[in-house]
């Protein structure tokens, strides 16, 4: 999908810049942009109520106000969703950024500083900072909306410490809605502490959670419970589920009253508790049909369950007087047991609430309304508060159950008197049932009586009954009843009186597979009309298991025939019948095994000299059927089944057979033996063979016998193949070129070659039954655990490479592929691990090796392209410098040739072509300097220097820029011992630093130059200073070896100055490096230190700067090591054959000038010339050569670049004259590349000058020359 243009607002009236914004704006590739734009503030901010503006570049000057003015308006109309703001300003004050940002303003930008790229990144930043304001902003919007309808409270707390870091307590910073709701809150409550809120926090030590949450970072979950004292008892006020997490230094919660919850939740509890112990009360009363013991269990029960000091019970007489019946009292209490009551007030005031079964609660007899003489005889009882609940029997009123606290007041439960009703309404039950008890057992003791003579015979019948351990039944067809005896609880264990006297009884206890499928009439009906029956089926016992009975049954007819009574008798057969089950299963089993383990049997039968086969046998054997004695019978003799043995093993088995027919032995037979079938084939069978003796006859005889055969040909043959694996193996393991192993599952060497062996430099019986940690345990630290996760897992570890030490190369890290697959046995469980090994030491350097060349690969490209990059930079400056003096040069050379200018200003225009002339050929001059410091190739003309001159003539060269500024140069100059050196590289060093300082120190301000000695002195050079100016030319430093530290010359170069930046003043000496915060830097191509640097330390000395900062001046500090001469300073004059002026002049030296350009010709004869030398020039080599012994030359200055022979082939040429003495010669050329300024000194140039020539520069090389070749002419 499309991202739409954002829409950009550009309020600026200066057309220009207006259209500076547009382009840059207009050509950013990573955004799209719709600008607006227009001239005034008035007309932005009408557009800003009529579109949708993403941002807005604003000019800080506007026609009709100013920026600070627009943000104003532009918040005051647009609120919070105003746009972003730029603002551009060509005045950079600081104090005006500050307000702009108070105001609003995303960012400010100075004009003259401003970039396309800066102007594009900052509106492009200011769109998406606010799109990600409003995002957050809605987020937040969301947030509060959440938090805001929750049902749930929803609290920010954050914590209140003391200096020791200790919280104190915690400061409410938001609740919900629902929150301050449920705490009956305002929002005037936030912002206070919690504990003045809910004080109890700390009580319950809700706080201390509160502080572990805050402190350890675990969130809380817990519910709160709240309860208030209900007259002793506890009771729920308030319940919460509350759920905080730390957040910043405080926590937030979440909390839901749960009140409701956990009140039905208890009230459920002490239902299901209620029920409980009325359960239990309840089977309590009923263990007993006796009224005594059922009502002395109530009033104990309940009693001690509600922890009353009495409970009686009162049962009413017929004229409703009454008498308490039982009573449980506590210790110290009087009982009243048996005490008769009568009280009129009693029945005629709650009388008729007890017969409907209202329940009389009295809580203090003082305040409950009692009469005098009703509270007069509570007393006598020391009653202070009673509960009352009548018991009734059906509609009558029978007592009252009384519960009675004695010692003060009390205040019943609901929950009590309750529970009360429910055993009161079971006791009058648990009553009835008594009663009813009590007549059936009068009842039956008068039946008893009556059937006296009857049980006799019965309990006979019932020993009868239990001697042959089975259920006797009668059953009674007239009125179908059914009467069985004690066998009954033997057979289903149910008791007598548990099983109803009914057929239907018995019928629902059988098993519904075994029940007749007919209705229960006519299976009756269909049993009455046998005589006998037999039945076997299963009936439920009363564990819920099904057993098996054996039903037998007689049917006894009256004399009309009709069956009028059935007696019978049902036992258990369960065991029976499982073992039949078993049998029958063992027998199913047993034959399947043989099937399934393809087991042969053969029964030898010694009496008859025949044995039997199995079918399986039958094949085993080879024997078929067609050869048996008996038709359909797989039976032949025990010679014929010898017969089927190999020949070869047929007498040793027979001899076997011998043995195990032995009674004295063990008569058994375990082998294994090949068969001979008829078709030739051979089998393997491992044979089990057991003989049975008859020991009634001595001696015992050999009665029987069983063989078991399994055949285990295809064992022999896995065998055989696993015979030959393991020898394929054991070669494998002798001509493998990489070493092979197997560990067991202790890790130990259980097999291993010679390779291996060689490869940790110990021999095999070291390494058998050791572990690895035994023999290399440098190595032990890497495999282990790869060995314990093979065995545990059961999966190959595959080409793990490993690296360490062993004996056989002590010291050298060696690398191995190593492999890891694990011996799985057909169970799954791993056996041990097999080891393959294989050295990749040599592998390893080799990919060490191509690793280092890709790096070095990776590191030569990327030096490349920032070499690309720099030289792109370069090029740019370089042409940026050249161009600027030639516009002076061209502009008064165009002028002078087309006008005619008075001598004022043609002497200014020659100044001035002069002037940018130098400065041209100074650019030139550093260009070439770095190239030859780039390449090591700039040398030094070496002389014994006096610094002192030095300095004073750069200071004359600058004094006229100081002037001009103008500043004050002051100076303090000492004289210090000569050093060795380049006068006109020293006089560049000086140069270049009073330059830079006169160039960086504004009006009035100063520049402090110093020269001293420091330390002590060196000795004189060991050698002299430069045998030969061609060994120096790869030369990086100058050959001094001084034997004392710290002697040296010090130059140091102060100025009050801008300064420099800390953090540039690492990069001041580095090529093409300015500092950006300098404007005046941006003059030059930031050369001149990187120059003085490197002649610096060419000249075997040192150079620092410091810097207080911006505006805090600059100081360079250079130091050159010292001469000590043997006599005097001029002592270096012993370096010197030629005599040479004195003054420095050429006088008397004999020049050959060779250069195919006249001009160049006239102006270097003319400027030697001037210095006294004596100029012969030829303008080709041709003429050079011609003129060469007549004029007998001190020295040859020769152009490289000539026609038809060039200036290598003229220097060649003259050697070739004079071999025994070298001319000393200097190449002049316009070309400054390094393979040319090589080629010249292999040519046998000892010096290189590029053009244009400067003659000082001329006139020293050729003295350093003269004066050290020794060549006189």
């Amino acid at each position: 999908m499309a991202v739409p243009p954002c829409t950009v607002l550009i309020v600026e009236n200066f057309l220009p810049d207006r259209e500076l914004y547009r382009r840059s704006l207009l050509t950013d590739t990573s955004c799209g942009y719709r600008l607006l734009e227009v001239d005034t503030a008035m007309e932005g901010l009408e557009l800003c109520r009529t579109e949708s503006i993403d941002a807005i570049l604003l000019d800080y000057l506007l026609p009709d106000c100013d920026g600070l003015e627009f943000l104003q308006a532009l918040h005051a109309q647009n609120s919070e969703d105003s746009p972003p703001v730029v603002i551009v300003t060509g005045q950079g004050d600081e104090s005006i950024a500050v307000q702009a940002l108070k105001l609003g303003a995303e960012d400010y930008l100075v004009k003259r500083r401003l970039t396309p790229d800066l102007l594009r990144l900052t509106v492009r930043s200011a769109i998406e900072n606010a799109r990600l304001r409003l995002q957050l902003r809605e987020s937040d919007d969301r947030f509060r909306v959440s938090i805001e309808n929750m049902l749930d409270c929803f609290g920010i707390f954050s914590a209140i410490r003391d200096s020791g870091g200790q919280i104190l307590d915690f400061q409410i910073s938001y609740l919900n809605a629902a929150a301050l709701q449920n705490h009956q809150m305002t929002t005037a409550g936030i912002n206070v502490k919690l504990g003045e809120v809910l004080p109890a926090t700390r009580e319950t030590g809700q706080f201390d959670q509160y502080c572990r949450v805050v402190e350890t970072g675990e969130p809380l979950v817990k519910e709160e419970l709240t309860y208030i004292d209900g007259f002793g008892t506890p009771l729920l006020y308030r319940a919460f589920d509350i759920r905080a997490s730390k957040f910043n230094d405080g926590f937030v919660a979440s909390w839901r009253d749960v009140t409701a919850r956990k009140q039905a939740e208890l009230e459920r509890q002490q239902q299901l508790e209620r029920e409980q112990i009325v359960h239990q009360i309840t089977q309590q009363i009923r263990q007993s049909l006796d009224l005594k013991d059922v009502l002395h269990t109530a009033v104990t029960e309940v009693r001690e369950f509600l922890s009353t000091d009495r409970a009686f019970i009162y049962r009413f007489n017929p004229d409703f007087s009454g008498t308490i019946v039982v009573e449980s009292v506590s210790n110290g209490l009087p009982a009243a047991i048996g005490a008769r009551v009568q009280d009129t007030y009693f029945l005629e005031t709650h009388g008729e609430d007890y017969r409907q079964g209202r329940i009389q609660v009295v809580e203090d007899i003082y305040t409950a309304g009692l009469t005098d003489c009703h509270v007069e005889m509570l007393v006598q009882f020391q009653i202070r508060a009673n509960l009352i609940v009548p018991i009734l029997q059906g509609e009558q009123l029978w007592g009252l159950l009384v519960l009675s606290q004695c010692a003060c007041p009390r205040q019943w439960q609901p929950v009590e008197i309750d529970l009360l009703r429910q055993i009161a309404a079971q006791l009058g039950i648990a009553l009835k049932q008594a009663e009813l008890y009590e007549q059936a057992r009068a009842e039956l003791t008068e039946r008893q009586r009556a059937e006296s003579a009857l049980q006799q015979s019965h309990d006979r019948f019932e020993l009868a009954a239990a001697a042959v351990n089975c259920l006797i039944y009668d059953w009674d067809l007239q009125c179908n009843r059914v009467e069985r005896t004690q066998g009954l609880y033997e057979v289903t264990g149910y008791l007598l009186e548990e099983a109803d006297p009914s057929p239907e009884w018995w019928l629902d206890l059988i098993h519904p597979d075994d029940r007749p499928k007919k209705n229960d009439e006519s299976v009756f009906s269909d049993l009455a009309k046998l005589g006998r029956y037999c039945n076997e089926y299963r009936v439920l016992h009363k564990n819920g298991r099904y057993l098996w009975v054996e039903d037998w049954g007689t049917v006894l007819k009256d004399d009309s025939g009709q069956p009028v009574r059935i007696v019978g008798s049902t036992r258990a057969i369960h065991k029976r019948k499982l073992t039949e089950q078993r049998l029958h299963q063992s027998e199913e089993q047993l034959q399947l095994g043989v099937q399934v383990a393809g087991v042969a049997l053969v029964r030898f039968d010694y009496a008859t000299d025949r044995a039997r086969l199995s079918s399986e046998a039958s094949a085993m054997f080879g024997i078929p059927a067609e050869e048996t004695l008996i038709a359909d019978d797989l039976v032949v003799s025990i010679d014929r089944l010898y017969a089927v043995f190999h020949p070869r093993e047929r007498r040793e088995l027979l001899e076997m057979i011998q043995q195990v027919l032995d009674p004295a032995g063990k008569g058994y037979l375990a082998h294994e033996h090949r068969v001979l079938w008829q078709t030739g084939e051979v089998r393997w069978l491992s044979i089990r063979k057991q003989v049975f003796f008859d020991r009634s006859t001595q001696p015992p005889r050999p009665d029987y016998g069983i063989l078991a055969a399994i055949d285990i040909t295809e064992r022999k043959r896995a065998e055989a193949t696993v015979q030959a694996q393991l020898a394929q193996i054991e070669a494998i393991y002798a001509t493998a070129p990489i070493g092979l192993c197997f560990l067991d599952r202790e890790r130990r060497f259980v097999q291993l070659n010679e390779r291996l062996a060689e490869m940790n430099g110990l021999s095999v019986s070291d390494h058998l039954g050791r572990t690895i940690r035994e023999l290399l345990p440098e190595l032990a630290e890497v495999q282990e655990p790869i060995f314990e996760q093979v065995l545990q897992t059961g999966v190959p570890v595959l080409d793990v490479e490993v690296q360490g030490t062993t004996p056989a190369q002590p010291g050298i890290e060696r690398h191995w592929l190593v492999s890891y697959y694990p011996l799985i046995a057909a169970a799954g469980r791993v056996l041990g691990i097999n080891i393959m090994v294989q050295e990749i030491t040599g592998r390893k350097r080799v990919e060490d090796e191509r690793k280092r060349a890709e790096l070095e690969r990776d590191r030569l490209l990327a030096e490349a392209e920032a070499a690309n990059r720099s030289k792109d930079e370069f090029v740019a400056l370089v042409a940026h410098e050249l161009r600027s003096p030639l516009n002076a040069i061209l502009g008064w050379a165009k002028l002078m040739q087309t006008r005619r200018l008075d001598p004022a200003t043609t002497a200014k225009a020659l100044e001035t072509i002069a002037r940018n002339t130098q400065a041209q050929v100074q650019l030139v001059e550093d260009l070439l300097d770095v190239s030859r410091m780039v390449r090591g190739t700039l040398k030094l003309t070496l002389a014994s220097v006096n610094l002192l001159e030095v300095m004073e003539a750069a200071i004359e060269t600058v004094r006229p820029l100081a002037e001009t500024k103008p500043l004050q140069l002051k100076m303090q100059l000492d004289k210090t011992a000569p050093i060795s050196g380049d006068f006109n590289r020293l006089q560049q060093i000086v140069l270049n630093l009073l330059t830079n300082a006169i160039k960086f120190t504004p009006q009035g301000g100063s520049v402090e130059v110093r020269l001293e000695q420091v330390g002590k002195r060196h000795e004189e050079i060991s050698s002299r200073a430069a045998s030969n100016i061609a060994d120096q030319t790869s030369a990086n430093a100058l050959p001094l070896t001084p034997s004392l530290p710290h002697s040296y010359a010090q130059i140091t170069i102060t100025d009050t100055g801008i300064g420099i930046a800390p953090d540039f003043l690492p990069q001041v000496f580095q090529r093409f490096c300015q500092d950006s915060q300098n404007v005046n830097a941006k003059e030059g191509l930031g050369l001149g230190l990187a120059i003085v640097k490197y002649l610096v330390e060419l000249h075997g000395g040192t150079v620092t700067v410091a810097s207080g900062g911006k505006g805090q001046g600059t100081t360079f500090v250079v130091r050159l090591p010292l001469l000590k001469r043997e006599n005097d300073l001029g002592a270096e004059e012993n370096l010197e054959q030629v005599p040479l002026a004195s003054d420095g002049s050429l006088a008397g030296v004999r020049v050959l000038l060779v250069d195919d350009q006249p001009d160049m010709l006239d102006l270097t004869t003319f400027a030697l010339e001037e210095y006294g030398a004596i100029v012969e020039t030829a303008s080709s080599a041709t003429t050079a050569l011609e003129k060469l012994p007549q004029f007998k030359p001190q020295i040859l200055l020769s152009d490289i670049a000539m026609p038809q022979q060039d200036g290598y082939g003229l220097l060649q040429q003259v050697r070739s004259i004079y071999p025994e003495g070298q001319i000393p010669a200097i190449a002049l050329t316009a070309y400054a590349s390094y393979t040319r300024r090589e080629a010249a000194f292999r040519a046998g140039f000892q010096e290189y000058l590029t053009k244009p020539l400067e003659p000082e520069q001329l006139v020293s090389t050729i003295q350093a020359l003269i004066k050290h070749s020794g060549f006189n002419s």
